[in-house]
Formats: C-alpha cells, structure tokens, sequence
C-alpha cells in the first residue's frame, strides 16, 4: 500500500492540475465557454421535454390480480427437462411429489455430472431447444433442507405468456415454479400434518407508459441528450491531456 500512495497523489496532482489549466483556458477563451454553455443547455432543455410525459405520469394505485400458487406451478413449460441428484432417499420421496405439483416427468442421478453426462446422452450432442432445470440436494442438518436450483438462462426467462405485456410477467417463470413445488413437497414431507397454506406474488405498481414502446424510445433520447451535452467539456479536456503528453515526450 505504501509503495503506490506516491502515485496515487502524483496522479491526484496531475488531475488537479489538469482541471486548473482547463479552467484557465476557458477563461482565455469565453466566446468558446459560452457557446459550449448554450449548446448543452439546448441539449437539457430538450431532454425535460423529452422526460415530462414519463415522469409526470401517476403510478396506478391498485397492482395487477395477485398470482396464486397453482397459477405459479402451472407456469413450467411441458418441455422443460427437470432433474435432481442424488437420487437417494428422502430426496426421490420430495422429488416425487414435487414432480406430481408440477405435473412433469423427472430425470434422477447420483450427482450433478451425473445429470449432465444423462443431458448429454439424451440430446446426443446436438443443440438443446428445452429449458434445463438441476435440483441440486445438499446434506441436511438438524432437520434444515438445503439444495440449490440451476437452470439454463432459457429456464430463467421463459414464462407462459398470451403474447401480451404484463408488469407480472417475470412472476410467471417456470423456475419460481420448481422453487414453490419443491418447498411445499419438503413442508409436507416434513410435517406430522398436512400443511395448509396459500401463497401469492403481487407485483410492485408499476407506471403504465413503462410498457410502452415510446417510453423506452424517449428514455434513450434523455440519454442520448445528456452524453451530446457533455461531450464538448470532455472533449476539450482530454485534447489537453493529449497535449500536456505530447509536450512532455517532447521535453524528454
């Protein structure tokens, strides 16, 4: 740590340094200043009128219907590959009823290469079009369940969908579906009674312009303005820091 303190505060220097001389210039030169000034202001001044109809726009107050918890197992794609490992006792027992949640055929092995070797075979090395969900069992301690889910980046975003833009479409992904289906299957598993319990996902209020094509366009022009504002300064800066390099090489 010690060695690079120097360099840090000759580099804290440089920088200080740099901006006093830019300063300085822009002084020498304020017809320059100025027009920069206006030109970003234009630049600003457009990005407010660009942002007024997303901003303004009141957040709806009640969100969608809630999303129950059959509508969350029934999410999983028919097509979806699901597999857990190891395929010892009292995990085959969980996996079993989780797979009857689901209303879909699982794939067991001793471990997850094991898993993968089964995928490979089955696809016999061509491309897979299926979500590929793992359920991977850790040892359980003290009655404490632990295991892990990973899936292909298809399993994550793939949702059953009317072809319509919804605020609650990433709650209706296949993979919230495998995590509720496995958990009630340990709950029951786990309890001396059958558990009763519901559960719902509600998605946060979200403003109904977001989903709207002309939203995302106008959002981008905020940008777009924001960088087109700023480029002048940036670039006045870095053409001196290419200077004050040049006049360097050249004294050495």
């Amino acid at each position: 740590m010690d060695s690079k303190k120097p360099r840090h505060l000759h580099m804290q220097r440089h920088l200080k340094l740099l901006i006093w001389k830019s300063y300085l210039q822009r002084q020498r030169r304020w017809p320059i200043l100025v027009i920069e000034a206006l030109f970003a202001g234009v630049f600003f001044v457009t990005s407010v009128f660009i942002a007024k109809p997303v901003f303004l726009t009141p957040i709806t107050d009640a969100p969608g219907p809630p999303l129950t918890g059959d509508a969350i197992l029934s999410s999983l794609q028919n097509s979806t590959i699901l597999g857990y490992a190891p395929n010892t006792n009292p995990y085959d027992k969980v996996m079993t009823r989780a797979a009857s949640l689901l209303r879909i055929e699982v794939v067991a092995g001793s471990s997850e290469s094991d898993l993968n070797n089964l995928l490979y075979n089955r696809s016999q090395g061509s491309p897979l079009n299926n979500s590929v969900i793992w359920v991977i069992w850790k040892t359980s301690d003290y009655n404490i369940w632990k295991f892990s889910i990973k899936s292909s980046e298809r399993a994550r975003l793939e949702i059953q969908s009317d072809g319509k833009l919804s605020p609650e479409q990433h709650l209706s992904t296949g993979f919230l579906g495998v995590q509720l289906a496995v958990s009630q299957a340990i709950l029951e598993h786990s309890s001396a009674t059958t558990p009763k319990f519901d559960l719902s996902l509600v998605a946060m209020p979200v403003s109904p312009l977001m989903l709207q094509p002309v939203v995302k366009r106008a959002l981008a022009g905020i940008l777009l303005c924001f960088t087109v504002a700023l480029l002048p300064p940036v670039l006045e800066i870095e053409a001196l820091v290419v200077t004050e390099s040049v006049s360097q090489f050249k004294v050495r």
